[in-house]
């Protein structure tokens, strides 16, 4: 079994490589080897060359669903499975992410987002700009049809049923184990755990976003990124004003 989570940031990427790594007794290739794995098709293509991808594996990445990501995937018998979150949700986790990690975004699109406030104009900006990419990440996996597609909120609502069902679409798995997987992957336990994993991990939550977005926020998902929520298929939030 060789599995690739792979959907936009923020969606719950970890937790569910986590989840599938837990149940299916998968080498967590993430971990071993971090920042080395290439965050574009072509260069992981190039990186990954020749070499099979090692059985009982599985990692995770932010790769648009590129004719030869799935060619790649259908040559190696690679699982592919995509995270949803409602957009308004994952841009308030992706821009608290990036302020908690600076290193990681220094020189690249989303340091217009560090030591600002959410309203700032410069963050505006970068959402109606930039984080494009992002939608239209997930708004083309769903229209590929080449993904296992799983809801966070689904998933945050029902993790243990979510999971099971998921994993009867791949390969079953008894109930048991699903069970263990899910309360080693739990927010709670994942804290007390420490680490990476821990400080990734912020709300747990599939509905804050409502306590950090303004009208402006909510103008600009409305104006320029609607055909992209329906076509995830969320609901479009009106501005009031």
């Amino acid at each position: 079994m060789k599995i690739l989570v792979v959907s936009q940031p923020k969606t719950g990427n970890v937790w569910m490589r986590n989840l599938l790594a837990r149940a299916y007794r998968l080498a967590d290739l993430n971990e071993k080897y971090g920042d080395a794995i290439p965050e574009t098709v072509p260069a992981f293509l190039e990186w990954i060359g020749d070499r099979d991808l090692p059985d009982g594996s599985i990692w995770h990445q932010h790769y648009f669903p590129k004719p030869e990501l799935l060619e790649f995937a259908r040559r190696q018998g690679l699982t592919l499975v995509t995270m949803l979150r409602n957009p308004y949700e994952a841009f308030v986790s992706f821009f608290f992410y990036v302020n908690r990690n600076p290193a990681l975004f220094r020189g690249r699109p989303p340091e217009a987002l560090l030591g600002r406030e959410i309203g700032d104009p410069e963050v505006l900006e970068f959402l109606a700009g930039p984080y494009r990419l992002h939608l239209n990440m997930s708004a083309q996996w769903v229209e590929s049809g080449a993904s296992h597609l799983v809801r966070y909120e689904d998933l945050l609502a029902d993790t243990a049923g979510e999971l099971a069902r998921l994993t009867d679409r791949i390969q079953p798995l008894d109930r048991e184990r699903v069970a263990e997987a899910v309360d080693h992957c739990s927010a709670e336990r994942t804290r007390k755990r420490g680490g990476w994993k821990a400080r990734h991990i912020r709300a747990a939550s599939a509905r804050t976003w409502d306590q950090h977005l303004s009208d402006a926020h909510l103008a600009i998902f409305n104006d320029r990124y609607g055909d992209l929520i329906r076509r995830m298929g969320y609901e479009v939030v009106q501005a009031v004003a």
